[in-house]
């Protein structure tokens, strides 16, 4: 059996349908960042995927677009007709892309979000939940294919961005951002994405390449704050060395 195989088969033994206490959410935090931290050194073929020897390799914003989205996934259900069915990260069959900074990039959908392989009960369970609901604008859809994250300066043309009918994509219903973002090929529901997004529509500041960003924050306005009131874990709040205070309103990073 291979190590991804093993590794993955230790967390499904972890993240059951079990009623969730604090200690369990914060139990499921550990396995499932260590999971995905050696299923994407698999994935990029690292001579180490010892989750360590991985996490090394991130620059501080794309430890940040991890650890966040990971702690969102798992604390977030997706609820039908009342009740949770799972944690949104027992969808996840793997991480294939940790996007963080793209200097000089307007394109914020280029920028801090995880490339992932969903399993295929994602798209009918998606379909019946009421605490997500398909966007509006199916131009609006977007998936990141896998590519180089780990170079923030390569050109957008080494970038596979797919967009509008091509993508189905839905957005947790909360009354306070942040709010995850899921999206999916229509023709492969397996390839897709998932990001955070900060946006508010009476805040056009949040309309910016940094809408996704954790690390992004100028008063009033913190990402982190705002993330780690909607996602709490009894062993702690998400605490970073990366926050980016410089181009929260920008048109781009500098």
């Amino acid at each position: 059996m291979l190590l991804r195989e093993v590794v993955h088969v230790s967390l499904l033994a972890t993240l059951s349908c079990s009623p969730v206490s604090a200690q369990n959410l914060d139990r499921r935090l550990e396995n499932a960042l260590n999971h995905f931290l050696c299923d994407y050194g698999t994935f990029k073929n690292f001579s180490d995927v010892q989750p360590s020897a991985v996490e090394k390799k991130l620059t501080p914003d794309r430890q940040a677009v991890f650890h966040a989205v990971i702690r969102a996934l798992i604390h977030t259900p997706v609820i039908s007709k009342g009740k949770p069915v799972r944690p949104l990260i027992d969808y996840v069959g793997g991480v294939t892309g940790i996007w963080g900074v793209r200097p000089g990039d307007t394109e914020g959908r280029r920028q801090f979000r995880l490339s992932v392989v969903w399993k295929k009960e994602l798209s009918l369970e998606l379909n019946q939940a009421t605490n997500f609901s398909k966007e509006l604008w199916p131009w609006a859809g977007h998936v990141l294919l896998p590519g180089p994250d780990d170079n923030p300066r390569a050109p957008a043309r080494d970038l596979t961005l797919i967009r509008r009918n091509a993508v189905r994509s839905f957005r947790q219903v909360r009354r306070r951002s942040p709010k995850l973002q899921v999206a999916f090929l229509h023709e492969d529901p397996s390839v897709g994405e998932v990001d955070l997004d900060f946006d508010d529509i009476n805040d056009p500041c949040h309309q910016k390449p940094s809408n996704s960003d954790p690390g992004s924050e100028a008063d009033p306005h913190s990402h982190l704050m705002l993330f780690n009131d909607a996602f709490t874990f009894q062993g702690g709040e998400l605490r970073m060395a990366y926050v980016d205070s410089k181009n929260h309103c920008r048109d781009s990073y500098q």
